[in-house]
């Protein structure tokens, strides 16, 4: 016996066992017809285990960050030469990548320099250049690695992200045409954070002090597509319709319906979705606005069920995001640090979900543990 190709076995030689079929009883004919059936086979690991290096190279993350770069510097007010000092010695696109895989395995600044120093490989992937006198890696500095965190514009972590989106748009993994619209309530890190506020969504039973994030979320892959900030007081009506305007603009959706609660039920929305998109209107409507005695019919309540069923995946999203990609645990303030951080851990969603899609597992989309390597949640 020897395997091929398709990992079947193939046998090399038949032999044919004949045993009179008086002297066998009928309970044991029958077990030798199931022990006739090859057994099956060995299931395959469910991990993927893949580390970062390969990350980078089958999602060609440094070329994106680089684009991302350089769309930051077109307007004309960046004029070459302006710049006094030293020379950089890493670019921006390397820098803004460090930070990326540390948010992907959830490392401090500290565990970052680490990997860095002792995987030379992950250093050469990322950009970091080599010395030419002493023909080894120049790696930056946990001061230089902070400060040059700081000093990168948050246009650049929203190009990246748009044309992170773009290519898995390219690809075939997200295709717009079911999207959802929601928000989720993050806490604050500090309560002296001034952009924060605090959410009185069931009077004084469930006050927080936060932000909130607001996602345009593709149904069918289970991936964002487009995303929000605002304080946790503020209503989600107004950031849909430039979320959604935002999405098509950038991506050239065919969008065929649209989904939400009773937040978004709005005239403009509902314009621009109906009129301008040609799409279904999926959008919960809140019977109080007709009274509170209003009843529900019952074809309301199948229409309710039919579109609004499906809405439980933004749900899922926000749970595992906040869960698996430490989406509530920051330590930062103030809107551009809390919007980078939203901006890489949604990538960092992306980043998973296009490693599984290459490897043919669209099961594993959504699961960070079982694709990557070293992950600890």
């Amino acid at each position: 016996m020897e395997y091929n190709n398709q990992l079947a076995l193939s046998p090399t030689s038949v032999t044919v066992l004949t045993v009179p079929q008086e002297l066998i009883c009928p309970h044991c004919q029958t077990r030798l017809k199931e022990q006739s059936v090859p057994p099956p086979r060995k299931p395959k690991n469910k991990r993927l285990w893949v580390d970062a290096v390969q990350v980078l190279e089958l999602t060609q993350a440094l070329t994106l960050a680089q684009k991302a770069v350089e769309w930051n510097e077109r307007p004309l007010l960046n004029r070459p030469g302006r710049r006094r000092g030293a020379p950089r010695v890493y670019s921006d696109a390397t820098v803004l990548l460090t930070f990326l895989i540390a948010k992907l395995w959830h490392l401090s600044y500290e565990e970052m320099l680490g990997w860095l120093l002792n995987w030379p490989r992950l250093a050469h992937s990322l950009g970091y250049p080599l010395d030419p006198k002493t023909c080894r890696l120049r790696l930056i500095s946990l001061g230089s690695y902070s400060k040059r965190l700081a000093n990168l514009s948050l246009k650049v972590y929203f190009a990246f992200f748009v044309l992170l989106v773009g290519q898995l748009v390219k690809a075939g993994i997200i295709s717009g045409y079911d999207l959802i619209m929601d928000s989720t309530i993050v806490r604050a890190w500090s309560e002296s954070d001034s952009y924060c506020a605090i959410s009185y969504k069931y009077r004084d039973v469930n006050k927080r002090f936060g932000i909130k994030v607001h996602t345009l979320l593709d149904r069918i892959s289970g991936l964002p597509v487009m995303v929000g900030l605002s304080p946790a007081n503020a209503n989600d009506g107004p950031f849909a319709l430039p979320l959604l305007q935002a999405a098509v603009h950038f991506f050239k959706f065919r969008v065929g319906i649209v989904r939400g609660d009773a937040a978004y039920d709005s005239k403009a929305l509902w314009r621009y979705v109906v009129g301008h998109l040609k799409a279904i209107w999926a959008v919960d409507y809140n019977l109080r606005r007709a009274g509170k005695k209003k009843l529900a019919e019952r074809e309301a309540m199948k229409h309710w069920r039919y579109f609004m069923r499906p809405r439980s995946t933004i749900e899922r999203f926000f749970r595992w995001v906040k869960c698996y990609y430490q989406l509530k645990y920051f330590k930062v303030q103030g809107h551009s640090a809390i919007m980078r951080h939203v901006l890489a851990t949604y990538s960092a969603t992306l980043f998973v979900g296009w490693v599984a899609a290459c490897y043919k597992r669209p099961d594993l989309m959504r699961s960070p543990s079982r694709v990557l390597a070293y992950f600890d949640a």
